[in-house]
């Protein structure tokens, strides 16, 4: 994941220290060396010195609307999320989640589609699910159809990945026993869960898309699953989580959430706190309280 410079000249460096003049304009772009923080990514010069840029949106989306079936699903939603960071959105049944994730992702064309999708400053919206996924977009079904005839560790072998990154893998999400068995097929609904994000952690992805990991799945589960979506958001990497209940928060610590209400983002907070209010008063009451700034 590459980062840009906001603009030219001295940054501020760690602990309000100064860096000496870039050697680069604006618009200069460096890989990346450590994990953002709060908005700001530090990283080495060539000439190693350390000094701070702020990070590039992962995935930026803009006045989004989406019409399926003649019917307008997808109201303008607008919404950030940078590199490294793990967003979350709520929302009642119906009111555009799962559309919002399969659109990102290109799985079904709509009717009629406006607005931008944006994966590092570059639009997606026309591209091909094939071409988004050699862009590093993958996604994990709320609900994933099971194929029969073909067995989990024949699926592997076509994303060619090493043998020690497979048995990695294996160990860490205790799929051994899918292996020999038709994918998705009689599993339970935290096995399934389990076996999609085995999928998703073999593919070299750079956004990663959850539809709801945590519905109908066991606390055990829910554990296994937060654990490694926590290990893949790595350095330059995100993650969009769709949540009904919101249960996976008790094991994984995102960055922010939204809610999102009959086709719009409507406000956007701290996960708890967003959660919290939810629990509280209802999606209504959490809007009417929150009232924050999509951002």
């Amino acid at each position: 994941m590459l980062y840009q410079l906001s603009y030219p000249g001295r940054l501020s460096g760690p602990e309000g220290t100064r860096t000496p003049d870039l050697p680069h304009a604006m618009g200069t772009r460096y890989q990346l060396r450590y994990r953002p923080v709060n908005g700001h990514v530090p990283i080495l010069s060539k000439n190693n010195f350390l000094f701070w840029v702020y990070n590039i949106s992962m995935l930026k989306i803009s006045d989004l609307r989406v019409k399926i079936d003649e019917k307008e699903v997808l109201k303008g939603v607008n919404f950030e999320l940078r590199s490294g960071e793990i967003a979350v959105i709520f929302g009642p049944n119906g009111c555009g989640k799962t559309t919002l994730l399969r659109t990102i992702m290109g799985i079904r064309k709509p009717d009629e589609l406006s607005g931008k999708i944006e994966l590092d400053g570059r639009e997606i919206q026309k591209l091909s699910i094939e071409e988004r996924a050699k862009l590093g977009v993958v996604l994990m079904f709320q609900r994933p159809p099971k194929i029969n005839g073909i067995k989990l560790s024949d699926l592997v072998k076509v994303f060619k990945v090493e043998d020690l990154l497979i048995n990695q893998a294996v160990k860490k999400l205790d799929v051994k026993k899918f292996l020999v068995r038709g994918v998705n097929d009689n599993l339970s609904g935290g096995e399934v869960k389990r076996s999609e994000l085995f999928q998703l952690s073999l593919q070299k992805a750079n956004l990663y898309l959850f539809d709801e990991p945590d519905s109908g799945v066991d606390i055990e589960n829910i554990k296994k699953i937060s654990k490694h979506i926590k290990n893949l958001v790595t350095e330059g990497k995100s993650a969009l989580v769709v949540t009904h209940n919101g249960s996976i928060l008790n094991y994984l610590k995102a960055d922010k959430a939204y809610v999102m209400m009959d086709g719009k983002m409507y406000c956007s907070g701290e996960p708890r706190e967003v959660f919290k209010s939810i629990t509280r008063k209802g999606y209504q009451g959490c809007v009417n309280c929150l009232k924050r700034k999509i951002a």
